[in-house]
C-alpha cells in the first residue's frame, strides 16, 4: 500500500488538490487556484483553453508532487458535461473545451428553428430511456450536434479528465463510467458508447474515436508525467459521484441534497421511476437524480444585483453578509416568491426567473434575501416530492460548498423535509476528496 496519495477536485470555480498520508491518517499540504476563466460567446458559448486546465493541474497536484518523492498516485474527478476534440495523432486540441455552462444549442438555428427545440423532438425521450438523462442545452450531445457542419475528419473525443491524462502522455485514456454517460452519449442500456442516440442527433456521421468505458473504479485509467514525475491516475470520475460518495450515499441515507455553484437531488433506487433521470454512482450503483437545480450561480446572480445597487449608491456590497446572517426562523416565515430558473439549462427553466408578490411595506432588503433562501431551500422539497418513496424519507445527507454558508441552511432542510439530516464529517475539508480517499481506501 503506498504511504501518500494525491487526491484532485477539477471543480467548475476552483481546483483543490490534497497530498494525503495513508499511514498518518492526516493532510501533509494542500493546494487550490480558481478554475480558467471561460470565454463567453455571442451565441452561448461558454469555452475555455485546454492548456490552461493543464496549467492548473500542475499549479495544484503538480506542485504537491514535488513535496514527496514517493507518491505514485493521483486520484481525480471533475466537473460534468464538458468536452473537447483532439486529433488522433498528434493529440493536439482542434476545438476548446467546452464547459457544461455552453448554451449554443438555444442559440444556433437552422431553418428557423433553434437546434434545442429541433433536439427535443427528435431525441429527448431517447436520450431519457436510454441515456438516463433530459435533454439540456450544455450536455455534449446537443452541443455536438451544433456543431457537427464545422467539423471534418477523424477525431477523438475527450472529457476534462480525457484531455488531462492525454497531455499527460497517455495515449490511450480510459473514460469513466459516470463521464461517459454524463455526456448524452453513452447508453445505460448496452453499457457502452451509443450508436443509437448519435444517430438520432445527427452526429453518426462525425469520425468520433471514443475513448473506452472503465467501469472498475479499482483499475488505474491511465499514466501522466507530471511535473517530471510518473503518477499512476484513478478514479476520474464526476465531481457529483465524488461528492456523493464522501458523504456516504447510499449506504449512510438513501436521500442526498448536493449544494454547490449547480445542485441536484438523489436517491437510492428502490425501483426504477421511467421519467426520472438516472445518475451512475461512483463504484456503478444507479440513483435517480434531478439536476441542476438553481444553486449558487442563481444565487450569486441576485447579489450581484443587489451588491451593484449598494456600489451605485455609495455604500457597500451586504449581500452574503445579510444571508449568513439569517436565522432559521426568518427564512421559514418568509414569502418564497423568486423564481432561480434564470439559466436556459436549469430543472424549470421557462422564459427566465422572475420575482413576485411585491407588497408596499413589506419589501425590504432583508426581507428579500430571506425571501430569496426560501426560494431556494424549498426547490428541494419539490424535487424530492417527485422522486422520494415515503420508506425513503427518514434521514437524508447534505453536501456542497453552499451547504456550509449559513447555519440557517441544515435547520431549514430539516424542517421542511421532515426528515433528518444525518451528520457526515469531513477528513479533507471537501466532500469530493473524501469520496476520492474513500475509493483510495478500498482499492488498496
Amino acid at each position: 500500500m503506498p504511504d501518500t496519495v494525491l487526491l484532485l477536485d477539477f471543480g467548475a470555480s476552483r481546483i483543490k488538490a490534497v497530498l494525503w498520508s495513508l499511514s498518518q491518517s492526516r493532510t501533509l499540504g494542500t493546494r487550490e487556484c480558481p478554475s480558467p476563466i471561460l470565454q463567453r460567446g455571442q451565441q452561448g458559448e461558454a469555452v475555455g483553453d485546454p492548456e490552461q486546465y493543464w496549467q492548473a493541474l500542475e499549479a495544484t497536484a503538480g506542485m504537491l508532487a514535488e513535496l514527496d518523492d514517493s507518491v505514485q498516485d493521483l486520484w481525480l474527478c471533475a466537473e460534468m458535461h464538458g468536452f473537447m476534440l483532439a486529433d488522433p495523432v498528434s493529440a493536439k486540441p482542434v476545438t476548446p473545451y467546452i464547459s457544461w455552462q455552453d448554451q449554443r444549442a438555444c442559440h444556433h438555428v437552422v431553418s428557423g428553428v433553434h437546434k434545442f427545440e429541433e433536439l427535443q423532438q427528435s431525441m429527448a425521450s431517447l436520450l431519457l430511456s436510454e441515456g438516463g438523462m433530459r435533454l439540456r442545452p450544455g450536455l455534449p450531445i446537443a452541443n455536438l450536434a451544433c456543431m457537427s457542419h464545422e467539423l471534418a475528419g477523424s477525431m477523438q473525443f475527450l472529457s476534462l479528465v480525457d484531455w488531462l491524462l492525454l497531455r499527460g502522455g497517455e495515449s490511450s485514456p480510459r473514460c469513466h463510467v459516470s463521464l461517459a454517460a454524463g455526456t448524452g452519449l453513452y447508453s445505460l442500456v448496452d453499457k457502452n458508447w451509443s450508436d443509437n442516440l448519435m444517430r438520432q442527433a445527427g452526429i453518426a456521421s462525425l469520425n468520433l474515436r471514443m475513448p473506452p468505458v472503465n467501469h472498475d473504479v479499482s483499475s488505474p485509467i491511465g499514466n501522466i508525467t507530471l511535473k517530471g514525475r510518473s503518477l499512476r491516475v484513478w478514479g476520474g470520475l464526476g465531481d457529483l459521484q465524488a461528492a456523493a460518495h464522501g458523504m456516504g450515499f447510499p449506504n449512510k441515507a438513501p436521500v442526498l441534497v448536493n449544494l454547490g455553484t449547480g445542485s441536484q437531488v438523489m436517491v437510492a433506487v428502490q425501483s426504477p421511476i421511467s421519467d426520472v433521470e438516472l445518475r451512475i454512482c461512483a463504484e456503478g450503483q444507479l440513483a435517480h437524480a434531478i439536476t441542476h437545480i438553481p444553486s449558487g450561480r442563481a444565487l450569486n446572480t441576485f447579489a450581484t444585483f443587489i451588491d451593484d445597487c449598494a456600489n451605485v449608491g455609495g455604500g457597500q456590497p451586504f449581500f452574503w453578509r445579510v444571508f449568513s446572517g439569517l436565522n432559521a426562523q426568518q427564512v421559514l416565515d418568509a414569502d418564497p416568491c423568486v423564481d432561480l430558473n434564470i439559466f436556459g439549462s436549469s430543472w424549470r427553466y421557462l422564459d427566465g426567473g422572475n420575482i413576485s408578490r411585491i407588497n408596499e411595506g413589506k419589501f425590504t432588503s432583508v426581507s428579500f434575501i430571506a425571501a430569496l433562501a426560501k426560494s431556494w431551500l424549498i426547490q428541494y422539497t419539490q424535487a424530492l416530492s417527485s422522486v422520494t418513496p415515503p420508506t425513503l424519507g427518514a434521514h437524508f445527507l447534505l453536501g456542497g460548498g453552499l451547504s456550509r454558508r449559513a447555519a440557517f441552511i441544515p435547520l431549514v432542510l430539516e424542517t421542511m423535509l421532515s426528515s433528518k439530516l444525518i451528520e457526515a464529517p469531513l477528513r479533507t475539508g471537501e466532500e469530493t476528496l473524501d469520496g476520492l480517499l474513500s475509493l483510495a481506501d478500498a482499492t488498496y
